[in-house]
């Protein structure tokens, strides 16, 4: 299971860094959360891999221009900071 996690927590980030629309980021987003919520072992890729931040920065960029989407990316910070080593 970790290793799927791994490899959808990767195409989903890349997935909202490539997104054309705030819809598509909103979808990726949410599904690193889902996955996130099913999987605590995914918390640790969270962190490897910068995810969090990444997300920011699409907001940023206005990737994320609804509330929906800066929603899910603000749930994301607690999940991240609770698996900290």
């Amino acid at each position: 299971m970790p290793m799927i996690s791994t490899i959808c927590d990767v195409f989903i980030v890349e997935l909202c860094l490539d997104a054309s629309s705030h819809e598509v980021f909103l979808l990726g987003a949410a599904a690193i959360a889902n996955i996130t919520f099913m999987d605590p072992l995914s918390s640790d890729y969270l962190l490897q891999y910068n995810t969090v931040m990444v997300l920011v920065q699409c907001c940023t960029l206005q990737k994320a221009e609804s509330l929906f989407a800066k929603d899910q990316v603000c749930v994301l910070y607690p999940l991240a900071l609770i698996y900290l080593p």
